[in-house]
């Protein structure tokens, strides 16, 4: 396992958005749960051993968001001449945490970690501290590693989807993209809910969609 402040200086130095504010702590902080995320996905092992806790935002690890808050500039400056010295599946788990993740907003990033069972099941309303255990991060692994997997497999036979100038990609043998999906019981059109995607601000011009495991549609 890794330093977990070893793992926030090489964000710091590589992701976007990171500025002195609640909004960077906060893409930070899910930026390190992601990576452990994908690394216990990859290497089954998380990749650093501070624990997390459930806050009202999201997953923290509290020894860096201390750091962030109090001593913004010094975390800064050293991650600026921070030299890795990361295993090369280490390395991998948070490269594919930046490609896949960083060009999340801090709120769509937390909206995302409140997605995950891991989380409800933690947090108690009004209070922080609530331990994450790994066993109930183990359980929502396979979501993780469709993820992985998607990323990793996106330039192959993928097919595209263009709506209002955003292209979609998508993979014919996990998604018929004229078909509808079930969400509580509920029938949606993919092509009205991608539609309805590219009516919000987005940051980007292109996404990766698929059927999770549970057959819900997953845009990121």
């Amino acid at each position: 396992m890794v330093d977990v402040l070893d793992c926030a200086k090489y964000f710091m130095k590589n992701a976007t958005g990171l500025n002195n504010s609640f909004d960077g702590s906060m893409k930070l902080q899910k930026l390190l749960v992601f990576s452990n995320l994908v690394n216990m996905a990859l290497n089954n092992k998380p990749l650093f051993k501070d624990r997390l806790y459930a806050f009202k935002n999201g997953c923290v690890v509290d020894s860096v968001r201390l750091k962030y808050k109090n001593d913004y500039l010094g975390l800064k400056k050293e991650s600026e001449s921070f030299k890795p010295n990361f295993s090369e599946c280490e390395l991998e788990a948070l490269d594919i945490t930046l490609n896949i993740f960083d060009k999340l907003s801090a709120k769509e990033l937390s909206d995302l970690n409140h997605e995950f069972d891991f989380w409800k099941d933690s947090y108690v309303d009004g209070e922080n501290y609530c331990i994450v255990s790994n066993d109930n991060i183990k359980k929502e692994l396979p979501i993780i590693k469709n993820i992985i997997d998607s990323y990793r497999n996106r330039d192959k036979n993928k097919k595209t989807e263009v709506i209002n100038g955003i292209t979609f990609y998508y993979d014919p043998n996990n998604l018929n993209i004229d078909a509808n999906f079930i969400v509580d019981g509920e029938s949606y059109s993919i092509m009205d809910e991608l539609y309805d995607f590219t009516l919000n601000e987005l940051d980007e011009n292109c996404y990766s969609i698929y059927l999770d495991e549970f057959g819900e549609l997953v845009i990121f």
